[in-house]
């Protein structure tokens, strides 16, 4: 629950973009990055290390596929932003 709940984080500036500054552009790209590429699979990973965890296939499986989705529109996000930069200088 509170992996899905952190993860949501960087959406807060997601919504923002309809003012269309570029500081929300590098906000969002920095929470993203923070909150879905390195404190989600961390705790992902704590929780997927204790043994009394059932079904850890399931659990290993889901963590992998939603990382490499985060990593792919990651991706996207950083060519977004470094686009939107690009424009300012």
């Amino acid at each position: 629950m509170l992996k899905g709940v952190i993860t949501e984080t960087s959406s807060v500036f997601l919504n923002l973009m309809v003012f269309r500054k570029k500081w929300v552009d590098v906000l969002f790209a920095l929470t993203f990055f923070l909150y879905r590429i390195i404190l989600a699979p961390l705790l992902a990973c704590v929780y997927l290390s204790d043994k009394t965890n059932k079904n850890l296939t399931f659990g290993n499986i889901t963590f992998v596929s939603v990382t490499l989705l985060n990593v792919y529109w990651f991706y996207f996000i950083i060519k977004k932003v470094a686009k939107s930069i690009q424009y300012l200088c």
